[in-house]
């Protein structure tokens, strides 16, 4: 009985260790190859975004949560198309009635679109080995085809840095195992590579 109860709070722990909500859309069973070539749009700033501390604007940090998920992807063996590559080849387009992933598969080569939005940014409070706040990121992004343009997939993170005391194991899963309070951009970097891990790159079997 022992046993069984402690397999059902192992499991029921391990429930608690998810970080991203996904969502895959009925397009992405459609794909009859794996995506190669994914272009990152650079993100954009909810208004709703509380900015507390740190020097980081809420676009700034937008933008830098953009490059830390094209950095996640390229280093799945994908091809990527840099948010600031993106950004340099639509701008002669502003005022074009073009669909952006169409500009994008037609510029770049594009066969997939990333989109996001920063939904939180909080800065830490105190220092790695002691804070009063922990630092809280959240964000959402969607995969989207190029040129059509047709929602293949998206996603959310949100989270908040949880003491090693409160959760064990999702604790653990940040970068130094829990050992240390994470500023905003390591936290993002980290939820970034959470969220690209779940994105699937060719057809949902």
């Amino acid at each position: 009985m022992r046993a069984a109860f402690g397999a059902v709070l192992a499991l029921a722990l391990l429930g608690c260790t998810e970080t991203v909500a996904t969502q895959p859309r009925p397009a992405l069973a459609e794909l009859d190859a794996p995506l190669r070539r994914i272009a990152v749009l650079p993100f954009s700033a909810s208004a709703l975004v509380r900015h507390e501390a740190g020097e980081e604007t809420p676009t700034a940090a937008a933008k830098l949560v953009s490059r830390y998920v094209a950095e996640a992807l390229a280093a799945r063996g994908v091809e990527v198309i840099p948010p600031e590559d993106v950004e340099a080849a639509l701008k002669p387009e502003m005022g074009s009635e073009q669909p952006v992933a169409a500009v994008l598969a037609r510029k770049l080569g594009a066969d997939a679109v990333v989109i996001g939005e920063l939904t939180r940014w909080e800065e830490r409070e105190g220092e790695a080995m002691g804070t009063f706040h922990a630092a809280a990121v959240g964000f959402r992004v969607a995969l989207r085809t190029a040129p059509g343009s047709k929602a293949l997939w998206s996603a959310e993170f949100d989270e908040r840095q949880q003491p090693l005391s409160d959760n064990v194991l999702r604790a653990g899963q940040y970068p130094g195992a829990g050992t240390r309070w994470l500023t905003a951009e390591e936290l993002a970097r980290w939820g970034a590579q959470q969220t690209v891990k779940a994105l699937p790159l060719g057809p949902a079997k």
